[in-house]
């Protein structure tokens, strides 16, 4: 395996991880206006779910800076936009970054119009396809390396993002669903100064009690008349992705709704993956000296297997234990966290040791056919 290329291994897997995520939630909007739920029921459910998309992308570029041989050098690589698909993935992600960050907190804090968010987060979603097809531009376009100049390449790309992007949403959701499923209605503390209105009721920013403490006295239960400045960052950010109030049944629909689509893209993506190795595999074999090179690089120490097999074991766990699970789910349990984690960090583990193997790919054709 290339140990040297892991920065880029984790940047790739994590980035497109982030952009999956982001279009997976962009599709819950969808289903929820397409079934005619409530802006309140939609936001409740997805809001949480962005911690899914935009931490996942700063992580892949900071661990895409150790690639480099001095990363305060990563500016010039903007240099050549028109005709280097490094550049164009180095922009595109840095747009995606950016409005994915301005869509984030005008969401969360609902500021601007809905309409205007809504710009934001297509912008967003187009930002992330063009990341993706540069990422795969980078690799394919490189024609003296015959494995990367390959279909193969754009479905792996393709599928990854879908098949961990979409498990990183189910557990976003449902670590939203079992944080506002445990919340007990009491009052809870609300900073200083702020402004409440009886419709924060339904939007579930307060409780009922807590509009009543507040009509009466202009006070809400456990506000003080002085907090910090922290305590008034926490919980700004603590009620803009986990708002109080126990989720309605409409809510509680969607969630359910929620994961089992994303299971199910996920189930679909990585079996598309699995489909897709032998006929790579069988190409290389009989392609060129280079490609045959390469799968024997690919087979050898059974880093193959244990990728077919970690793979298969995620999508069987997702496509028939994680499903049936969903199925009858009314509320969290135990199981089905458990079951989640595990689908999870199998996915996490074989995309990295595909991604691993992507590398070892890396023989180029012609004169100068080396390895590495």
């Amino acid at each position: 395996m290339h140990i040297g290329e892991l920065p880029m291994i984790i940047f790739t897997v994590v980035a497109q991880m982030s952009v999956g995520a982001f279009w997976i939630l962009g599709l819950i909007q969808f289903i929820g206006r397409w079934s005619g739920m409530r802006h309140v029921t939609i936001d409740r459910i997805t809001n949480a779910g962005m911690y899914a998309a935009g931490p996942l992308l700063v992580l892949g570029f900071f661990a895409a800076f150790f690639h480099l041989n001095d990363p305060l050098h990563s500016p010039f690589t903007l240099l050549h936009l028109g005709s280097s698909w490094l550049s164009r993935e180095l922009i595109s992600g840095v747009l995606y970054a950016g409005f994915g960050a301005l869509f984030a907190i005008t969401q969360w804090f609902e500021l601007f119009s809905r309409k205007l968010r809504d710009v934001l987060a297509v912008l967003t979603a187009l930002a992330g396809l063009a990341l993706l097809v540069s990422m795969c531009g980078v690799y394919y376009f490189t024609e003296t390396v015959p494995a990367w100049h390959s279909w193969f390449t754009w479905v792996s790309f393709f599928c990854s993002a879908f098949f961990t992007g979409s498990l990183a949403v189910a557990v976003a959701l449902y670590t939203a669903w079992s944080v506002q499923n445990g919340h007990d209605g009491k009052p809870t503390p609300l900073v200083s100064g702020a402004q409440l209105q009886e419709e924060d009721v339904a939007k579930g920013k307060i409780t009922a009690q807590q509009w009543r403490e507040y009509k009466s006295t202009g006070k809400a239960g456990g506000e003080g008349d002085s907090v910090s400045a922290f305590r008034k960052a926490t919980g700004l950010i603590s009620r803009g992705l986990f708002p109080e109030g126990r989720l309605t049944i409409e809510m509680v629909s969607l969630a359910q709704r929620s994961m089992r689509m994303a299971t199910t893209i996920a189930a679909i993506a990585g079996a598309i993956m699995l489909v897709a190795y032998p006929f790579h595999m069988t190409g290389l074999g009989l392609g060129s000296q280079v490609e045959r090179q390469v799968a024997h690089a690919m087979m050898a120490h059974g880093y193959l297997a244990i990728r077919l097999i970690t793979l298969a074991l995620a999508v069987l766990l997702i496509a028939l234990v994680l499903r049936k699970q969903l199925e009858k789910a009314t509320s969290p349990s135990t199981l089905l966290v458990v079951l989640l984690a595990i689908a999870f960090i199998l996915a996490i583990a074989t995309e990295l040791l595909g991604r691993g193997l992507h590398y070892e790919g890396l023989i180029r054709a012609g004169i100068n056919t080396t390895m590495g």
